[in-house]
């Protein structure tokens, strides 16, 4: 049995911090993973922040994934969304990566979430259950 860890978005911003190893790299998109029950209501936005300033940002809604992954009337959808970004990062710089809304409202019908980077998961893991529950969200960036 396999288990997806996904926390919801809820009243406030999902937040993944990361820094990049090589020198520079010119942000091109940022394909965050995605879990959408439903559909939810509401502008979800992706940013890219460093220290308090926006580098970039993508506003999307429940019509845009299903759009873009090619799914219309399934009750959930989860893989990763790609979104266009465009930013330089430097070496040794902590970014950040926040998941927000507007117009949306949790409910446990229908809702977004952000998958936390764990493939394969069965009940017998090694790891304690709260290094399982603080384990990343998973993106991926791409660019040059």
């Amino acid at each position: 049995m396999s288990l997806i860890n996904v926390e919801a978005l809820k009243a406030t911003a999902l937040i993944q911090t990361f820094k990049i190893k090589r020198n520079r790299m010119h942000l091109q998109g940022i394909r965050p993973l995605l879990y959408l029950h439903n559909d939810p209501t509401g502008t979800f936005t992706f940013t890219l922040k460093d220290g308090s300033d926006v580098l970039d940002s993508e506003s999307f809604n429940a019509s845009d994934i299903k759009a873009g992954a090619n799914f219309n009337d399934n009750e959930y959808h989860y893989g990763f969304f790609k979104l266009d970004f465009n930013a330089i990062l430097n070496h040794d710089r902590l970014y950040t990566l926040e998941l927000d809304s507007s117009g949306y409202t949790f409910s446990g019908s229908e809702y977004l979430g952000w998958i936390k980077e764990f493939e394969n998961i069965t009940n017998s893991f090694s790891d304690s259950i709260f290094s399982f529950h603080q384990k990343p969200f998973g993106y991926q960036l791409w660019g040059y």
